[in-house]
């Protein structure tokens, strides 16, 4: 009886663990509130999102639960952290694309800080919302 309630308390601890994630936290701790400048386009709010130093433009979007790098040029490089090469399905036609996921990068936007981020980086293009939108998009950032 007693190694039943061991094995129940480690794997409610080891499941705390295994999928806790950090969340944006304020830099001064005694602030409870951010005014964030975006803009509106076509109905879309993009916002600044810094990724580990490098300030990027991303669609705000809070259907999506994992934040997405699509249009990175040579200008806009930024340093991921521990990444992995991976195939990504699901992205229009259903093929398989190329893509890498990042993991324990640093967002930031404005006095916000979250650590231990993971980004998923298309290495190709299929959106082009920058030319449609007209103007630089990065990516798309949601809520989790």
């Amino acid at each position: 009886m007693i190694k039943i309630y061991a094995l129940i308390i480690a794997s409610f601890l080891f499941s705390l663990t295994a999928n806790s994630q950090t969340a944006f936290r304020f830099n001064e701790k005694n602030k409870h509130s951010q005014q964030i400048k975006f803009r509106l386009i076509n109905n879309l709010i993009v916002i600044p999102l810094e990724i580990n130093g490098k300030e990027l433009s991303f669609i705000l979007d809070t259907g999506v639960n994992k934040t997405i790098l699509f249009n990175l040029s040579e200008k806009d490089s930024v340093s991921l952290l521990n990444t992995t090469k991976v195939k990504l399905r699901g992205l229009g036609n259903g093929d398989a694309v190329d893509a890498i996921i990042s993991t324990n990068n640093t967002f930031k936007i404005k006095d916000l800080v979250s650590n231990n981020e993971t980004v998923y980086v298309i290495l190709k293009d299929f959106f082009d919302l920058s030319s449609k939108m007209g103007t630089t998009i990065h990516g798309i950032i949601g809520y989790r």
